[in-house]
C-alpha cells in the first residue's frame, strides 16, 4: 500500500509540474495559428507597461484610431508591435497587419501579407485592393488590429483617416507619427524618451 500511494503522489508531482509546459507549449500553438502579417520576431519591451496601459484605456473610448506620437527614435513602432503582439496573446485580437507608410502611399507588399491571411486577391487599384482587404475582415466576427507605421505627413493621414472602411467596427487602427494633430480622428498617445 506504501508504493501504491508513493507512486500516486509522485505522479500528482510530475503531473503538476508539466500542466504548466503544456499550457505554454499550447499557447504557442495558438498565437502561430494566429493571423499574423507584422515582424515576428518582436522582442520582449521592457519599461512601456505604462504606455501599453494608455493605449487600452485610449481604445476603451472606441476611437476610429489610437495615434501614438512623439519624436523619431522614441519607440513607437516597437510599441505599436509589442500592443499587436500583447493582443494576440490575451485573444483581444484574432489578427493584427502592419501597414508601413512611405510617403503618402501604402507599402503593397504590406497589404499583400494581410490580403494572403484573408484570402484576398491582389488587384492593381490600390484603394480597391485596400477596400478588398477591409472587406474580408468586415465579414469575420472576430477583432483585429490594424497598425499603420509611419504616417508622418497630413496627405498620409488624410489617405489613411479618409478610407470607406475607417470606421468598420471589428477594426482597431494604431498609428505610429510624428504629426501631433490626431484629436480630430481619434486618441493621441504621447511618447517620450
Amino acid at each position: 500500500a506504501g508504493l501504491i500511494v508513493t507512486t500516486v503522489i509522485m505522479g500528482i508531482g510530475v503531473y503538476t509540474q508539466l500542466i504548466p509546459r503544456l499550457n505554454a507549449r499550447r499557447e504557442e500553438k495558438r498565437v502561430a495559428k494566429a493571423k499574423v502579417a507584422m515582424p515576428r520576431n518582436v522582442g520582449d519591451l521592457f519599461g512601456r507597461q505604462q504606455d501599453v496601459q494608455r493605449i487600452n484605456v485610449a481604445f476603451e473610448e472606441r476611437p476610429k484610431c489610437v495615434a501614438l506620437t512623439g519624436h523619431g527614435g522614441v519607440g513607437k513602432t516597437a510599441l505599436a508591435l509589442e500592443y499587436g503582439k500583447l493582443g494576440l496573446a490575451d485573444e483581444t485580437y484574432a489578427g493584427v497587419g502592419m501597414i508601413v507608410m512611405e510617403g503618402n502611399s501604402f507599402k503593397v507588399d504590406d497589404l499583400n501579407s494581410i490580403a494572403t491571411l484573408l484570402g484576398v486577391t491582389y488587384v492593381e487599384n490600390p484603394e480597391r485592393y485596400i477596400s478588398d482587404v477591409y472587406d474580408a475582415i468586415a465579414r469575420r466576427a472576430d477583432r483585429w488590429l490594424i497598425i499603420y507605421d509611419n504616417v508622418d505627413d497630413e496627405k498620409a493621414q488624410k489617405r489613411v483617416c479618409s478610407q470607406p472602411h475607417w470606421k468598420q467596427e471589428n477594426v482597431d487602427h494604431l498609428i505610429t507619427s510624428r504629426l501631433q494633430n490626431w484629436d480630430r480622428f481619434g486618441k493621441r498617445v504621447e511618447l517620450h524618451v
